[in-house]
């Protein structure tokens, strides 16, 4: 294994990029893990409870709203970055911007007009209403930050699209927190939205400044992004399902408390796939590029290598976290210190994901849009059916493992249609 790593870090395609970008999405998550802590400790645990909530349902529609076109968007860029008609580049962009504004804009409306209807009726929280109210706005910029970043990975700018997605939120959150008085949830809730804003309105900037000045006059296929982009759409509805069906089905049937509580031990065991999201905007492009020219060796070396360091950088996370559980979430509060199991058990289905890798990443990126719906469908129902089964009964613990169950088998079966397509076992890294 020693020497494994050392031919790794000798990997020019990834290593030295995931360094650079590491450095940033390390960072990101510490303030991520901050933005948490400050919330939780500013407004206490009913209130970011309600927060949490909220953010649940906003982060859920958004992603939908995003129609798919994220990855697509990604690779198309990539490729045309890498042809002689690099102005073509605007017209894809534009092409995609347009549609996301206009679906973004919709589902805001629509949260916003029916939040007295979700908040009363389906959760049966009457207090969230005004704080769903203010965080429906928040789906245009959520929706449009995620696309230009991506586009900018298309580019080959992997730093700055991870500084823009990941890193300026919870940085301006925090400070936001630090220097005024939140008094509740809806304080938190009008600080995101505006932090929000702010990032769009500098991933435009970033944009602008770096794509190619000439502008195509030819229009790009709208139909071609949509073949691409509309089974993503559907793969991502699912993808939305195994993430946020156990939070949002805890928030029906059990306490603000425990959706806080819940929300906390997620945030926590996610640390484990630290590298690997990073890990994400590296690989994308280059798997693109591996594919335009057929290369299937080089995709499965991508691939391996990109298990390696998630390996590499997850395992001493796991190995901390399982040891020193009631520490971590001790950080929070007395309150959160009883959820020591709910932690290990989330901590057990964000194993599997670092020893899979970038699975999904590497489906998507060579043209296996339909696999990547067929991994995701089987993820979201695992978890969605053992949600509804579990919850009801086992309240937080059924959260904890249906979320588990549902990521483990995911990327398990990702790992079979690789496989299938490419007639190699990427789990057995260590073969060159």
């Amino acid at each position: 294994m020693i020497n494994s790593i050392f031919t790794f870090i000798k990997d020019p395609i990834i290593f030295v990029p995931a360094i650079k970008v590491l450095f940033i999405k390390i960072s990101a998550i510490i303030f991520i893990f901050l933005m948490n802590l400050l919330v939780v400790r500013e407004v206490g645990i009913t209130e970011s409870g309600l927060f949490f909530l909220s953010m649940g349902i906003v982060i859920f529609i958004a992603n939908i709203s995003k129609l798919g076109l994220d990855q697509p968007l990604t690779k198309f860029i990539s490729k045309i970055n890498s042809s002689k008609r690099k102005e073509n580049i605007h017209a894809v962009h534009k092409k995609a911007i347009t549609w996301s504004l206009t679906s973004s804009f919709l589902a805001a409306s629509g949260i916003f007009i029916l939040s007295p209807l979700i908040c009363e009726v389906i959760f049966a929280k009457p207090e969230l209403t005004s704080i769903l109210k203010i965080m429906s706005f928040s789906i245009i910029p959520i929706v449009n930050i995620a696309l230009y970043s991506h586009s900018l990975q298309g580019l080959k700018k992997p730093k700055i699209a991870m500084i823009i997605l990941s890193l300026i939120i919870p940085v301006l959150i925090v400070l936001i927190i630090l220097m005024l008085d939140m008094r509740d949830a809806k304080d938190i809730s009008i600080a995101y939205l505006t932090v929000n804003l702010i990032t769009f309105l500098l991933s435009v900037i970033a944009w602008e400044v770096l794509s190619i000045k000439r502008v195509s006059t030819l229009p790009f296929s709208g139909k071609k992004l949509w073949e691409s982009s509309s089974p993503l759409w559907l793969s991502i509805f699912f993808h939305q399902i195994m993430i946020w069906s156990p939070l949002l089905i805890l928030g029906v049937w059990s306490s603000s408390e425990d959706i806080a509580i819940f929300n906390i031990s997620n945030r926590i065991a996610g640390l484990v796939l630290v590298l690997m999201f990073a890990l994400n905007s590296i690989v994308a492009p280059e798997l693109a590029d591996a594919k335009s020219k057929n290369d299937i060796d080089q995709i499965i070396q991508i691939s391996k290598t990109a298990i390696k360091i998630s390996l590499f950088g997850g395992i001493p996370i796991l190995m901390s976290i399982f040891i020193f559980p009631e520490f971590l979430l001790g950080l929070f509060g007395n309150e959160f210190k009883s959820a020591t199991t709910i932690l290990i058990v989330l901590s057990l289905g964000t194993m599997a994901n670092i020893f899979t890798g970038p699975v999904s990443t590497v489906l998507a990126m060579t043209d296996n849009e339909k696999e990547v719906l067929w991994h995701n469908v089987f993820g979201g129902l695992v978890t969605l059916i053992f949600a509804l089964m579990l919850i009801p009964y086992l309240q937080i613990m059924g959260a904890a493992v249906s979320a588990s169950l549902g990521l483990a088998s995911r990327n398990l079966f990702g790992v079979y249609q690789v496989y299938f397509l490419y007639k190699e076992n990427i789990l057995f890294f260590w073969r060159d």
